[in-house]
C-alpha cells in the first residue's frame, strides 16, 4: 500500500495500480486514486477528489469540495463546506456534511427513486439490477434523464429532473424543482416552493388554482403537467399564461408576451419584456420592471403603460388591480390609482403622481418631481448619498449626487419623509408632517 502526502502548497497527486492513501493537506489540491481500494484526503481548501476503479473513501474534510467516485462501492464524505459529489456507478454512500451538498446522477442508465428523509436512493443497473445507495446531509440532486420520483427532507432542497417524465415531493423546507420535459408531478408540501420552467421549448399555460399546466413539446404534442402546493414559478422565455392560487405567488415571465392573473394573495409579477398583461386581482398586487431598457410611462388609474423596446418601438402593457410597482433604472413616470400605492424608481430621472390613496415613493438617484396627489403620502430618500435640504413649504429639496453636483427635487403634496442617514435639514408644511431622520446630525423645523 502507497501513502502519498502532499504539501501545504496546491497539489496535483496520483496514485498508483494498487490500495493507496492520499492526503492533500492545505492547498487547492487535485488527487486521482486510479485503481485499486483508496482513500483520498483532500483536508484543507476547495479540492477535486477522484476516486478512479476500486471500492474508495473519499474524504473532502474542509472546503467546497469536487468528489467523484468512478466505479466501484464508493464512500463519498464532504465533510464542511459546500460539496458537490458525482458517481454514476455502484452501490454508493454520500454524506454531505456541513453545509449545501450536492450530488449529480446525471449519468445513471435509469432513473432514481429518491428520498431525503429517509436517506435512500435507489436505480436499476445496466444487468437490471436494483442498487441501493445512501444520502445523508444531502440538499440539492442533480437527477438523470430518465423518470425520477425525488422527495426531499425538512432542508431547502433543489432537485433537477432534466428529460423523462419526473415526480417531485418537496416535504418540508423551501424547495426548487427544476425540469425542461416531460409529463412532470410537482408537490412542493410545506414551505414556499418554487418551480423553474424556464429551459421548456414553449410557453406554458398554468393554472396554480386548478394545480394544472400545459405546453407543446418538440413533437407538437401538449403535454400536461401536474402543479400541487407551488408557490413561485419561473417560466419560460416563450408566450406564457399564468394564473395563481389563494397563495401569496411569485411569477418570473422573462421574454415573450405574458399575461398574469393573480387571484387571492399578495402577488409579485416579475417581467421586462414583451407586451405583457398584468392583472393582481384580490389583495396587495406587484409588477417588477426593474429590468426594462428604458424607461415606462405608466398609469394604474388607466390600467396601461408603454416603454420603447430596443429596435425603439413602443410596447403597450396592460395593469389591472396593481397597487406597487418596481420601475425602472431610466426615466420613468408613475401614475397611481385609487389605493395605498407604492412605487420604486431606482436610478433616472422620475416623475410621480400618486393620485388618491395614501401612496409611498421610494427613489435615491436623480432629479425626481413627487406629487402626492390625494391623502396622506411618503417620500423615501434613505438610499441617497449625502443628506438632503428638504423644504415641504417651499415644494423643494436639494442634494449632492456622487459626482457632487447639487441635484433639485420637487415635493408637491407630499406629507411624510424618510430621509438619509447624512446630514439633513428638514422643513414642513401647512400639513401634519411626519419626518425620519436616521443617522447624521440632522435639523427639523416643523412649520
Amino acid at each position: 500500500m502507497a501513502i502519498i502526502t502532499g504539501t501545504l502548497n496546491q497539489d496535483t497527486l496520483e496514485g498508483l495500480a494498487e490500495d493507496d492513501i492520499i492526503q492533500g493537506l492545505d492547498g487547492d489540491d487535485v488527487i486521482r486514486g486510479l485503481e485499486g481500494d483508496d482513500i483520498i484526503q483532500g483536508n484543507q481548501g476547495d479540492d477535486k477528489l477522484f476516486g478512479g476503479e476500486g471500492d474508495d473513501v473519499i474524504q473532502g474534510n474542509e472546503g467546497n469540495d469536487h468528489i467523484e467516485g468512478n466505479s466501484g462501492n464508493d464512500i463519498l464524505q464532504g465533510g464542511a463546506g459546500n460539496d458537490f459529489f458525482i458517481d454514476t456507478q455502484g452501490t454508493n454512500y454520500f454524506d454531505g456534511g456541513e453545509g449545501y451538498d450536492t450530488v449529480s446522477l446525471y449519468g445513471l442508465n435509469s432513473g432514481i427513486q429518491l428520498n431525503l428523509a429517509q436517506e435512500s436512493g435507489s436505480y436499476l443497473n445496466e444487468e437490471g439490477q436494483q442498487i441501493t445507495q445512501t444520502f445523508l446531509g444531502i440538499e440539492r440532486v442533480n437527477a438523470t434523464i430518465h423518470n425520477d420520483h425525488l422527495t426531499g427532507n425538512q432542508e431547502d432542497n433543489t432537485f433537477y429532473g432534466y428529460e423523462g417524465d419526473d415526480t417531485y415531493f418537496g416535504g418540508a423546507g423551501n424547495d426548487t424543482f427544476v425540469d425542461t420535459q416531460g409529463t412532470n408531478y410537482f408537490d412542493g408540501g410545506e414551505g414556499y416552493d418554487s418551480v423553474n420552467l424556464h429551459g421548456f421549448n414553449s410557453g406554458i399555460q398554468l393554472n396554480l388554482a386548478q394545480e394544472s399546466g400545459s405546453y407543446i413539446d418538440g413533437e407538437g404534442q401538449q403535454i400536461t403537467q401536474t402543479f400541487l402546493s407551488i408557490e413561485r414559478v419561473h417560466a419560460t422565455i416563450h408566450d406564457d399564461n399564468l394564473t395563481g392560487n389563494q397563495e401569496n405567488n411569485d411569477f418570473y415571465g422573462y421574454e415573450g408576451d405574458d399575461s398574469y392573473f393573480g387571484g387571492a394573495g399578495n402577488d409579485t409579477f416579475v417581467d421586462y419584456q414583451g407586451t405583457n398583461y398584468f392583472d393582481g386581482g384580490e389583495d396587495y398586487d406587484t409588477v417588477s420592471l426593474y429590468g426594462l431598457n428604458s424607461g415606462i410611462q405608466l398609469n394604474l388609474a388607466q390600467e396601461s403603460g408603454s416603454y420603447l423596446n430596443e429596435e425603439g418601438q413602443q410596447i403597450t402593457q396592460t395593469f389591472l388591480s396593481i397597487e406597487r410597482i418596481h420601475a425602472t433604472i431610466h426615466d420613468d413616470n408613475l401614475t397611481g390609482n385609487q389605493e395605498n400605492n407604492d412605487f420604486y424608481g431606482y436610478e433616472g430621472d422620475d416623475s410621480y403622481f400618486g393620485g388618491a390613496g395614501n401612496d409611498t415613493f421610494v427613489d435615491y438617484q436623480g432629479t425626481n418631481y413627487f406629487d402626492g396627489g390625494e391623502d396622506y403620502d411618503t417620500v423615501s430618500l434613505y438610499g441617497l448619498n449625502s443628506g438632503i435640504q428638504l423644504n415641504l413649504a417651499q415644494e423643494s429639496g436639494s442634494y449632492l449626487n456622487e459626482e457632487g453636483q447639487q441635484i433639485t427635487q420637487t415635493f408637491l403634496s407630499i406629507e411624510r419623509i424618510h430621509a438619509t442617514i447624512h446630514d439633513d435639514n428638514l422643513t414642513g408644511n401647512q400639513e401634519n408632517n411626519d419626518f425620519y431622520g436616521y443617522e447624521g446630525d440632522d435639523s427639523y423645523f416643523g412649520g
